[in-house]
C-alpha cells in the first residue's frame, strides 16, 4: 500500500479521469472545456434555495497560509465585514497542519507512534500559539485551548488505532484530514467570540452530503441543499458561522473530503445555498495572474474573468481554482473575488457573468505540463468509407476506447476525413493508452492499414485564455523566432482559448514569449554583453543614462543580466535575471586599476562562455548576446550555439563578422549593421533601396572615423604623433590603431557591405592603400602592448612617432593640391563580378562629400541603378560614443523581431 503522503499526492496531482466526447461530424479540433455555456446556465437551475436569513450575505474564504500566519488580519477582515452586514466564513487548516497530519499518518502506519505524536504536537503548538497571540485574556485562552485539546486527544486516538493495524484506508484518511479544518474552525470562531464578534463553528459534515468516493467525493446537491436549509435556520442572525472547508459526509455519516481546491468549492456551495451576493477568496496573491509568476515575473493580476474563462483557465493548467468551484455560482450569477489577504483593498480578480465584463482585459497564459502526444493515422491510399475494411472514423474510435478506460483526453485534433487523430493525454496514462489502442486497432495494425503510432513526451499544453484572433500571429511569430517548436495548435469553436503543444524543455521560454508578445505594455530585453573595451563601456553608459527614454519612447526595458570578457576574470559566469548594477560595472571599467585588457591570443568564445550559461539565458525574456569584443576571436561555434538555443546575437565589430561564414552572417538571428556605420544607417539604406525595387550600383564612402580624424588633423597641420595619441585616448581607434590606419578595418567593412548585397567579396579583390607609410605602421606594431591600448601605451606610441612627424608633414605638403583636404575613401562597384573595390587616401576638393566632414564623421554616397535615381547621401559620427548608439539600434531591431511586431529605429 502506498504511504498516506503518496496517497494524498496522487489525489491532489493526478488529473481527474474522464473523456471529452467527440461528435461524429467533427472535422477539425475539439474544445477542452467539458461544459457548454448552455449546460453551465442550467447546471443548478433546479436548486431550491433556502437559508433566507443569510440571503445577500458575503462568503469569506481563507486558505491555510492566511489561517496560519496571518490570523490577526483574518480576524480583522471578518470583524469588518460582520459590522457591515451578514457574513459567513469558510476556513482551511491552519498553516502546514494538513502536511503534518499526513506525516503523522505516515509514521503511524510504520508503527512509529512517538514520531507520529510529535507531528501532532506541532499541530497543537500552531493552534496554541495562535490562541495565545490573539486572545490575551487568560481565562478565555484556557477555554479555547481546552476545546482544541479535546480534538487533539481524539486525533491521537485515531493515530494509535492506525499504528495498531498499520493500515490507512481512504475513509480513515479522510477522517484524519478533517482535524485540520475542524481545529481551524473552532479556533477562529472562538477568537472572534472572544474579541466581541459573535461566531460559532460549523462542521461541513453537518450539511455537505457526498458519495463515498473518499478523497475526491462528489456532492449530492439536492441532499446538501436540504441539510443546509435546515441548518442555516438554526444560526443566530448576528452570529458568524465559521465553516470547515474541504469536508463533507455520506448520507450514513462517514466523513469525506472534496479533493483539490475543496475549501473554495465549499465556499461556492455555501454561497449558492444561502443566496450570497458575493464569494471572496482570500489568498496569498492579488487574484488570477496573466501567467505563472514563477516563470514570468512581469505577470500581473487580471481584473475580471467570465465564468467560462475561469473554468477554461482551471482546465488548461491554472491551479487557482477547480472547474466545479465555478458551477455553483453561475445560475445565481454570484461574483467570486480572489484577493490578497494582506491587501484586501488592492488589486483583485472578479469572476462574474460575461455580460458584466468590461471590453478591455488581458490574455492569460497557462501551461499544463507532464503531457504526451499520441498521433495515429491511416496509411495513405486507404479507403475512408465504412464499407471498405471497417476503417471508420479512427478519431471517434480512439476517443471512445480511451474514454471507456477512464483516460482523459486534454486536447484532440482530427483530420477532415476522420482518418487521422492527434491527442494529448497525461504522460502517466501512456502505457495504459497504448494497451487500449493496440487492442482497439489490432486488426488494422495486423493488416498494416495504420501508420506506426507516434508518441512524443514530455510535452506541455500551452494555452491562451481570452485570446482574440489578432494575437495568434504575434504569438506564433515570437515562438518561431525563439526557436520553440510548436507541434500542434487548436481552438474550440465556442472557446476563447487557443492551445499550443510544445516540448517540455521549451515550457518556460514559450510561456515568456507568449506573455511578452501579447500582454506587456513594454518589452523586456535580457542582454549579455561580451567585451571590456570602449564599445562595451559606451553601450553600458548609454543604457544607464537613456534607460527611461528607451522605456517611454520605444516601450523597451533593457536588463543587462551579465557582462563577460575574455581576460579570465569572469569565472563564475553568473546571470542576474532582474539586471546587474550597471552603474557599478561602469565605475569598475573606468577604474584603470581594475580595467581588463582582453587576451590578445583570443580564446574561442565557445570555451569562454559555457553552454550552461546560454541555456539559462534562453529562459529569460528576449535573450540577446551583444558581442563587443574588438579582437579577432573565432566566434563561429559560439554563434552557432546561440542560434541553436534561439538566442539572438548583435555583433559590433567588422573583424568578427568577416571571419564568419556566409551561412552564419546570413542567419536571421544575427545583426551587425552597426559595425559598418556606427550610428549612420548605411546598411539600412542599402536594404531600403533593394526593398523599393531598385538596386545599389556602387558606393563611395569614408567608413573609418579614426582615419577621417587623423587625415583631417594632418590636413590642419597637426603632427601624426599627436593625432594618433588623441585617437587612442578618446577611444576612436581599434585596440591596435594600425588596423585602422592600414586600411584593414575599412576593407572589412566593405566585405560586410557586400554580404548585405548578397555578394561575396574577399580581401584579394580589394585594393588597399594605407593612410600612413609602412614605416609608421611598423612603429605602431612594435610599440603598442598586447590588448586594449591604455593612455600609457598611447603616450609611449606618441613619443615613438615624434621622429616621423616632420617627414609625414613634408610628404603631405608635397603631394597635396591647393584647395583640397586629405580623406580616406573606400569605393565598391557592384556592376562587376566580382565587385571591384578599393580603399586609400585621397585629396578631395570642396565639392566632395568628404571635404565638409567634421572630426570622426563618416559618410556613404549610395548610387542606384534606376535611371532617375539620384545618389543617396548619409553621414554622421562614425566612432567614439556614437558607436554605442549604433549597437543600441541593432538591439532595438532585434527586440522587435522577438516581439513579433514591426521595426523601430533609434
Amino acid at each position: 500500500m502506498d504511504s498516506p503522503q503518496a496517497e494524498m499526492e496522487k489525489k491532489r496531482s493526478v488529473p481527474k479521469k474522464g473523456v471529452v466526447k467527440q461528435l461524429p461530424g467533427q472535422t477539425t479540433t475539439t474544445s477542452l472545456l467539458p461544459y457548454s455555456k448552455a449546460s453551465i446556465k442550467s447546471a443548478w437551475s433546479n436548486g431550491d434555495f433556502g437559508g433566507a436569513s443569510m440571503m445577500g450575505s458575503i462568503i469569506l474564504k481563507f486558505g491555510g497560509s492566511s489561517c496560519g500566519g496571518k490570523l490577526g488580519q483574518v480576524l480583522k477582515l471578518i470583524d469588518k465585514h460582520a459590522r457591515e452586514g451578514c457574513v459567513a466564513v469558510v476556513v482551511s487548516a491552519m498553516g502546514k497542519s494538513t502536511d503534518l497530519l499526513i506525516d503523522a499518518a505516515d509514521k503511524a502506519c510504520l508503527d512509529q507512534i512517538e514520531e507520529s505524536n510529535a507531528k501532532v504536537d506541532d499541530i497543537q503548538n500552531i493552534a496554541h500559539s495562535n490562541i495565545k497571540e490573539h486572545c490575551p485574556e487568560k481565562g478565555l485562552q484556557s477555554e479555547i485551548i481546552q476545546s482544541v485539546d479535546k480534538l487533539i486527544s481524539e486525533l491521537r486516538q485515531l493515530l494509535l488505532g492506525i499504528s495498531l493495524v498499520r493500515e490507512l484506508s481512504p475513509a480513515t484518511l479522510d477522517r484524519l484530514l478533517s482535524f485540520g479544518e475542524r481545529l481551524s474552525s473552532v479556533v477562529i470562531a472562538s477568537l472572534l467570540q472572544a474579541s466581541g464578534t459573535p461566531a460559532h463553528p460549523v462542521d461541513g459534515k453537518d450539511w455537505v452530503v457526498t458519495n463515498d468516493e473518499h478523497g475526491k467525493a462528489q456532492v449530492d446537491w439536492s441532499e446538501t441543499q436540504t441539510k443546509l436549509t435546515a441548518l442555516s435556520q438554526t444560526w443566530q442572525e448576528s452570529s458568524v458561522p465559521v465553516v470547515t472547508g474541504f469536508l463533507g459526509a455520506t448520507l450514513s455519516g462517514k466523513r469525506t473530503t472534496l479533493g483539490r481546491n475543496g475549501s473554495d468549492y465549499t465556499a461556492a456551495l455555501l454561497g449558492q445555498g444561502i443566496g450570497a451576493c458575493r464569494v471572496i477568496i482570500n489568498t496569498d496573491v492579488p487574484g488570477v495572474f496573466t501567467a505563472d509568476p514563477g516563470i514570468v515575473k512581469e505577470a500581473y493580476p487580471v481584473p475580471e474573468l467570465s465564468y467560462v474563462e475561469a473554468m477554461e483557465l482551471s482546465i488548461y493548467g491554472s491551479r487557482m481554482f477547480h472547474p466545479r468551484t465555478i458551477l455553483p455560482l453561475v445560475e445565481q450569477r454570484i461574483p467570486m473575488v480572489i484577493r490578497n489577504t494582506d491587501d484586501p483593498e488592492g488589486k483583485a480578480t472578479t469572476i462574474m457573468d460575461s455580460t458584466s465584463l468590461s471590453q478591455m482585459s488581458a490574455t492569460c497564459v497557462t501551461q499544463l505540463e507532464g503531457m504526451a502526444v499520441i498521433d495515429l493515422r491511416s496509411r495513405l491510399g486507404q479507403e475512408t468509407s465504412a464499407s471498405s475494411s471497417g476503417m471508420q472514423h479512427i478519431g471517434i474510435r480512439l476517443t471512445s476506447c480511451l474514454g471507456s478506460s477512464n483516460i482523459r483526453i486534454h486536447h484532440a485534433s482530427f483530420a477532415a476525413n476522420g482518418q487521422a487523430v492527434h491527442i494529448v493525454i497525461h504522460r502517466d496514462h501512456v502505457p495504459e493508452a497504448k494497451r487500449v489502442m493496440v487492442t482497439e486497432f489490432e486488426r488494422e495494425m495486423r493488416k498494416h492499414e495504420l501508420e506506426e503510432m507516434n508518441i512524443w513526451e514530455p510535452v506541455t499544453l500551452l494555452s491562451l485564455v481570452r485570446a482574440p484572433q489578432s494575437v495568434l500571429p504575434k504569438v506564433l511569430s515570437a515562438l518561431t523566432v525563439a526557436r520553440v517548436k510548436v507541434r500542434s495548435i487548436s481552438q474550440g469553436s465556442n472557446s476563447s482559448c487557443v492551445s499550443f503543444i510544445v516540448d517540455s524543455h521549451d515550457t518556460a521560454v514559450a510561456v515568456r514569449c507568449a506573455h511578452t508578445s501579447i500582454n506587456l505594455g513594454h518589452q523586456i530585453v535580457s542582454l549579455v554583453i561580451l567585451g571590456s573595451n570602449a564599445n562595451s563601456l559606451g553601450l553600458l553608459e548609454r543604457l544607464l543614462t537613456k534607460r527611461q527614454e528607451y522605456l517611454s519612447r520605444y516601450k523597451v526595458e533593457f536588463r543587462v543580466v551579465g557582462t563577460f570578457h575574455t581576460c579570465g576574470r569572469s569565472s563564475d559566469y553568473s546571470l542576474v535575471e532582474q539586471g546587474v548594477d550597471i552603474e557599478s560595472i561602469v565605475a569598475q571599467m573606468k577604474d584603470p586599476s581594475k580595467r581588463c585588457n582582453e587576451n590578445p591570443a583570443g580564446k574561442r568564445m565557445s570555451a569562454v562562455i559555457p553552454v550552461r550559461v546560454l541555456q539559462r539565458l534562453r529562459q529569460m525574456p528576449c535573450p540577446i548576446v551583444v558581442d563587443c569584443n574588438r579582437l579577432e576571436i573565432e566566434g563561429s561555434e559560439f554563434y552557432k550555439t546561440c542560434f541553436q538555443l534561439g538566442i539572438h546575437v548583435v555583433v559590433s565589430n567588422a573583424a568578427s563578422v568577416t571571419r564568419l561564414s556566409r551561412v552564419i552572417t546570413n542567419h536571421e538571428l544575427i545583426t551587425f549593421d552597426n559595425c559598418v556605420g556606427a550610428s549612420v544607417p548605411i546598411c539600412d539604406s542599402i536594404r531600403m533601396t533593394n526593398q523599393m525595387g531598385d538596386r545599389v550600383s556602387s558606393i563611395e564612402a569614408s567608413l573609418s572615423g579614426t582615419c577621417g580624424y587623423v587625415a583631417l588633423s594632418l590636413s590642419e597641420g597637426a603632427h601624426l604623433s599627436d593625432a594618433v595619441y588623441t585617437a587612442i585616448t578618446n577611444s576612436y581607434a581599434e585596440p591596435h590603431i594600425e588596423v585602422d590606419l592600414s586600411g584593414l578595418d575599412v576593407a572589412r567593412k566593405l566585405i560586410v557591405i557586400a554580404r548585405q548585397m548578397g555578394l561575396e567579396l574577399s580581401f584579394d579583390n580589394i585594393k588597399t592603400t594605407p593612410l600612413v607609410s609602412e614605416e609608421c605602421l611598423a612603429v605602431m606594431r612594435e610599440t603598442l602592448s598586447a590588448g586594449e591600448a591604455s593612455d600609457a601605451d598611447a603616450e609611449t606610441l606618441r613619443q615613438a612617432l615624434v621622429p616621423l612627424d616632420s617627414s609625414v608633414q613634408e610628404s603631405l605638403s608635397n603631394d597635396r593640391p591647393p584647395g583640397t583636404t586629405l580623406a580616406y575613401i573606400a569605393s565598391i562597384d557592384f556592376t562587376t563580378d566580382p565587385p571591384k573595390a578599393s580603399v586609400g587616401p585621397q585629396f578631395v576638393s570642396a565639392r566632395h562629400p568628404a571635404y565638409s566632414l567634421n572630426g570622426t564623421d563618416i559618410y556613404a554616397l549610395i548610387r542606384r541603378c534606376g535611371a532617375d535615381s539620384a545618389p543617396l547621401l548619409v553621414q554622421g559620427a562614425g566612432c567614439g560614443s556614437m558607436s554605442a548608439l549604433g549597437i543600441v539600434g541593432d538591439i532595438l531591431k532585434t527586440a522587435q523581431k522577438l516581439q513579433g511586431s514591426g521595426s523601430i529605429s533609434s
